[in-house]
Formats: C-alpha cells, sequence, structure tokens
C-alpha cells in the first residue's frame, strides 16, 4: 500500500528501489522508499510534461515522475537488488548518481544465461555480493566494483538465542506452479522426514514457503498446508515467526535447494543439504560431504544426522569455515553501512 505524500520533499541521501527488501537500518542517514510513497505534486508535474509533450503513454508518465521525483530528492546514492529493474532503469535517468546493488540470492549452476539477459546494455557502480565465486561470475558478465559482504538480508536479521524446541527444521520448497519433477522431489523428502520422526520420535518443524509470498499469502497458505498435511503425519508450525527465527528454535535445519539454507549456513547454524539432483555439486564443484547428502535413506540420513547432532558449536564451525558453500557474514551490514557513509560523506 502506497502513502500519499502531497508535501514538498526534502533532500535524501537514499533512494531505495528494492522496498527495502532487505530491511536494512540506517542511522545518521536519510532514505526514501520509492516502492511506499507517492509524491501528489511530481506526479502532478509528470501528468502536465507529458500533457504538453503528447506523450500520455503510462511508461513514459512514469519515466517523468521519476524524473521529477529524484530532481526533488537529489539522492547521492540509489539502492537495489539484481532482480529488481528499477535500478537500471534510474541509473540510466540520471547517470551522476552512484548506484548500489546488492546480491539477492545464491547463484546456481545453470543460471549465467539468465543474469546476463538481465545485466546486458546495464552499468552498476558498485556491486555488493555473496563470496568471491559470486564475484568471478558477475565480473564476467557486468562492469563494476564488487564488494564481497554476503547477504545483506541475513546480516541484518538477528539470531536470537532460544531453546532447540525442534530436532529438525525443513525449510519448504514448495510452490504453487511447479515442475513435476521437483513436487516429486519434494513429496520424497516430507514423506522421509516423516517416517524418520516418527520412528526415532524426533520433532520435525516446518518453515513454510508461504512466508515468501505476501500479496498471495492467503492462498499460499492453504495450498501448501493441504499439501503437507497429505504428506505428514505429524509436525509442527509456527504461524507469524519468521524462518530465520524457527532457526533458531531448531538443532538441525534440513533443505533440498533453498537460499535461505546457505544463509543459515553462513550464521554457523547446522544446515544438512540434500543435493538429490547434483545441483549444489554443479555450481561448486566439490563439496564438504559433512553437511551434503545425495541419497535419501534411512541409513545414510540417520549417519549424518547423529554425527552432525554431535558436534560441538566450535567443533562445527572450525570444520565448515572454508567451505566454498559458506558466504561471508557480517554481522548488522558493517561493510556496506560504513561504504555507504564514506560515499555519501
Amino acid at each position: 500500500m502506497y502513502k500519499i505524500n502531497i508535501n514538498i520533499n526534502k533532500k535524501k541521501d537514499l533512494l531505495l528501489v528494492d522496498n527495502n527488501y532487505a530491511n536494512i537500518q540506517f542511522k545518521n542517514i536519510s532514505s526514501f522508499n520509492l516502492n511506499k510513497e507517492i509524491n501528489i505534486i511530481n506526479l502532478f508535474q509528470a501528468f502536465v510534461f507529458s500533457l504538453f509533450k503528447f506523450q500520455m503513454n503510462k511508461e513514459i508518465i512514469k519515466n517523468n515522475y521519476y524524473r521529477f521525483l529524484i530532481k526533488s530528492l537529489s539522492p547521492k546514492i540509489v539502492i537495489g537488488h539484481d532482480m529488481n529493474g528499477k535500478l537500471f532503469k534510474i541509473k540510466k535517468l540520471f547517470p551522476k548518481i552512484k548506484s548500489v546493488c546488492y546480491q539477492l540470492g545464491n547463484i546456481w549452476a545453470g543460471e549465467k544465461k539468465f543474469y546476463q539477459k538481465i545485466f546486458k546494455n546495464n552499468k552498476l557502480d558498485y556491486f555488493f555480493v555473496y563470496d568471491d565465486r559470486a564475484k568471478k561470475i558477475f565480473s564476467k558478465i557486468i562492469k563494476s566494483k564488487f564488494i564481497v559482504s554476503g547477504s545483506l538480508k541475513n546480516n541484518e536479521i538477528k539470531t536470537n538465542n532460544f531453546k532447540k524446541k525442534y530436532d529438525i527444521m525443513y525449510i519448504s520448497q514448495y510452490r504453487l506452479r511447479q515442475k513435476n519433477s521437483e513436487r516429486a522431489r519434494e513429496t520424497e523428502i516430507l514423506q522421509f522426514l516423516d517416517s524418520y520422526c516418527l520412528k526415532k520420535n524426533k520433532k520435525l518443524l516446518i518453515a513454510p514457503a508461504y512466508n515468501k509470498f505476501k500479496l498471495k499469502k492467503y492462498k499460499y497458505e492453504k495450498a501448501e498446508l493441504n499439501y503437507i498435511n497429505q504428506n505428514c503425519t505429524k509436525y509442527y508450525t509456527e504461524k507469524n515467526t519468521s524462518s530465520y527465527a524457527l532457526a533458531d528454535m531448531s538443532k538441525i535445519i534440513v533443505c533440498f535447494y533453498s537460499n535461505l539454507g546457505i544463509e543459515l549456513l553462513a550464521k554457523n547454524k547446522k544446515v544438512l543439504f540434500l543435493d538429490l539432483e547434483n545441483l549444489y555439486l554443479n555450481t561448486y564443484k566439490k563439496i564438504n560431504g559433512l553437511y551434503v547428502l545425495n541419497k535419501l535413506n534411512f541409513k545414510n540420513f540417520e549417519k549424518k544426522f547423529k554425527y552432525i547432532i554431535s558436534l560441538s558449536t566450535k567443533s562445527w564451525i572450525n570444520k565448515i569455515k572454508k567451505d566454498k558453500m559458506k558466504i561471508m557474514f557480517d554481522k548488522d551490514n558493517l561493510i556496506f553501512k560504513k561504504f555507504l557513509l564514506k560515499l555519501i560523506n
């Protein structure tokens, strides 16, 4: 829902075009969220300007609105993620504004062409990426200055010192529209975890996918819960709780192909990745057998589960700290925030 603003804009340091998806808390920095506010004065200016130019096209009016809005805000920096085209559009309209992009999700094997299409004919001043692997891949696709900082969203989320209520948390990969092969794997995993937890008397927590889809949350929630109920006899969920907080309540996190799993590993959470389609192997070429399982059967899972659980936090951290799959974790986004302050001043 947009906030309607009828006042003359004050100058801002930052223009956010990503709806502040990473939920970054800025201190001593002023910002304007393009996705949450409409300035009526600038909209009227854009409409009148387009009318006089006989260019009453929706896209042209929108671009003119951006021009009048941004001129009034006079931001030094525009911030967005790599999946948001508005960042590239505004950089073209205002080339002197510094563009700062951040990596939204892990780049998997086979996705290079997808990013080539997104970045084609675009430029970025600065690009904050997950790790050196992402830096190497993106540097061949788009010209920019790269800064390795991990996942900005993950860095900003506080870790809670909750009591471990659940033995296993599974990150649901359910989607309303999903390939048959992906849905079949998801079904296989759910049924296996359900059977394992019943047999071993373990508490299974499921982190639902519908939390990610706020616009269609009710429709998504109903469909996903029906699907889970068809494949699980006994499991737990916690309403109105983020998947990050749910992970803090769990002894071990199990996932199929999940960006959240990569983020939680960065926070030194005990994560077991099910590489049933060899995506992790194809992405990283070399993977740590400690926390990656490519065949799902009772014997293999039991062995991995018991061993990971038996490790102390210190031992776990020592075993994973140099792994390729472990992206940087920059608590509170100090790298990003210090960089912005320096660029503004």
